[in-house]
């Protein structure tokens, strides 16, 4: 097998691993991350950085925001050197104070504010790819100098530099405010950057970088996030007009609502929320979550549940076309989606740009889109940045495959009955071209993805035992469940233990619901103490750890 052969196999593997892991947003796991995030601040406080300590031997930035300390700032981003928690606190706050005085919808428009501008850069996701953000500010300069910039969402999760990229996107914002436009993306949330399914998640990286300010750091990115503008209109010299958000449309996008004062966005800190009994909350919730987690789709006209992800819409060219028309837009500019080249057209008015490369283990190019201040038209620039290191690849692609080995251990149950169907013997083992097709019209007919078999081929010994002598797999071996890590297991033990308040040994109704109600009130959610009824495996109306435990192997899928 060539390294050309395993690079194309692991980009088929890319798209399915990502929505894999974020359909888990609405599932029974995100109920325990919840859990995790209301109770581990009675582990840990969260500690403002007031002083910067005499030990300390990384950059100083002054009190005013100047181009010489961006500069200097991304250069030791660079060289993987940290910056103190104290300037990441300062930055954060300076830029909450000016989102909170801004519109859900910002406007960009050149010939009334920066007729002198090359134009403007549209960046689509980064997940803490500090390499291409580089890349793109190398290449054009800072943000709001020669050209205007949007950064259309999803800066944290997944990447190894994401408190890189979010602070120096805020740093470019604080020097040009009026020329640096960021949206919201749907990783700009509480739940996902809690999530263990995303590694490293937010959370995780701002305990690497600042330690015991961590927290502080998190939270305050919590309290940026939700105030974030939802969307961008941009606009040309020429008069072209394109309505910028990050993951898309639906039929029911209401502009109007969205850019009028009584759409709060400020009360979201996570997007897939259920107001059971608030009309107006319910109304805001379905257009952010349209917004931020939709996908295109040729497939069909209109729009339709999106299934794949759990939340959200797949949208029709005709509804791109219909809001565009109805607005005066030249096109819909989404990010959202991974794409090989880094961006495409995917409908007559709907483009797709994506900024990380190698992402999640691929070998994908990024891409900016650029609208000239006098052009007539966008153009789209691909490049690729190798990651830094060979075992940060191994890492990454090992990484990859432990995510398409999980989905396949979850597949399980539909899985072995079409292994089984064309084992005629009984004998555990099938033709390496009939596993392979299995597993690919599985996945079609699970996700919609679309993954050939000669790529489950070339991957066949990641996946499970194949002999090339007699060309069988034992696809039995592939359903082997993964263990949690130790780390989970204790932390689960003090997590039943904080909810178990009388020390009993066992979680009451009356505990249970004093959880769920500390739940509801971080995350706005609507959950009931009807959680113990699906943890209580015997059936005495309690929960015990035993049962607290096999929940949470079951909600992860361990």
């Amino acid at each position: 097998m060539s390294s050309q052969q395993e690079t194309i196999a692991l980009n088929a593997l890319v798209e399915l691993n990502e929505m894999v892991q974020e359909t888990s947003y609405a599932s029974m796991s995100k109920f325990f991350d919840q859990l995790f995030a209301v109770y581990s601040a009675k582990f840990k406080s969260a500690i403002r950085p007031d002083s910067i300590e005499p030990s300390y031997t990384g950059i100083h930035l002054s009190k005013n925001y100047e181009v010489g300390d961006f500069s200097k700032m991304i250069e030791s981003f660079r060289n993987n050197q940290k910056i103190h928690p104290k300037y990441a606190s300062q930055i954060l706050e300076d830029s909450i104070q000016l989102f909170e005085k801004l519109p859900n919808v910002r406007e960009c428009n050149l010939r009334q504010s920066d007729p002198n501008s090359s134009g403007i850069i549209i960046v689509g996701d980064l997940h803490g790819s500090f390499k291409d953000l580089y890349y793109i500010i190398s290449k054009y300069g800072i943000p709001g100098h020669k050209y205007n910039f949007v950064f259309n969402g999803d800066f944290v999760d997944r990447g190894p530099q994401q408190c890189e990229v979010l602070l120096t996107l805020l740093y470019a914002f604080l020097l040009n405010p009026n020329k640096v436009f960021l949206n919201r993306g749907n990783h700009e949330d509480l739940s996902i950057n809690l999530s263990p399914h995303f590694n490293p998640n937010y959370k995780k990286d701002t305990e690497l970088k600042f330690d015991r300010y961590g927290l502080y750091v998190f939270n305050q990115s919590q309290r940026l996030f939700r105030r974030l503008p939802l969307a961008t209109i941009i606009e040309n010299n020429n008069g072209l007009r394109y309505f910028v958000t990050h993951g898309g449309l639906s039929d029911r996008i209401d502009l109007e609502f969205i850019q009028s004062p009584s759409f709060n966005r400020f009360q979201f800190a996570n997007v897939n929320v259920n107001y059971r009994d608030d009309a107006q909350r319910i109304k805001m919730a379905e257009q952010l979550s349209d917004m931020l987690w939709s996908d295109p789709t040729n497939s069909s006209k209109g729009c339709k549940k999106n299934t794949h992800r759990g939340i959200g819409a797949l949208f029709g060219p005709d509804v791109s076309q219909n809001f565009c028309a109805r607005y005066g837009f030249n096109g819909l500019i989404r990010s959202h989606e991974v794409r090989t080249n880094g961006v495409t057209q995917d409908h007559e008015y709907c483009y797709t740009v994506f900024s990380s490369s190698y992402y999640c283990g691929g070998s994908n190019q990024a891409a900016v889109l650029i609208l000239g201040a006098n052009e007539t038209n966008l153009k789209m620039k691909s490049f690729e940045i190798r990651p830094f290191g060979e075992d940060q690849i191994e890492r990454e692609k090992n990484r990859l495959i432990r995510g398409f080995k999980k989905f396949l251990q979850n597949e399980k149950s539909q899985l072995l009955v079409k292994f089984q169907q064309v084992d005629y013997n009984s004998s555990g083992y099938i033709n390496i071209d009939s596993w392979a097709r299995i597993i690919c019209d599985h996945v079609r007919v699970r996700t919609g993805i679309i993954i050939d078999p000669s790529h489950i081929i070339t991957l066949k010994d990641y996946l499970c035992p194949c002999y090339d002598a007699n060309y069988t797999a034992e696809y039995s071996s592939m359903f082997k469940n993964a263990e949690p890590q130790q780390e989970q297991i204790e932390f689960l033990k003090l997590l039943f233990n904080l909810i178990d308040s009388n020390g009993s040994g066992s979680i009451s109704k009356d505990e249970a619901e004093q959880a769920v109600n500390m739940i509801n009130k971080t995350f706005s959610t609507n959950y009931t103490s009807a959680f113990i009824t699906h943890m209580d495996a015997n059936r005495d109306g309690k929960v015990d750890l035993r049962e607290f435990y096999q929940s949470f192997l079951k909600a992860y899928n361990l």
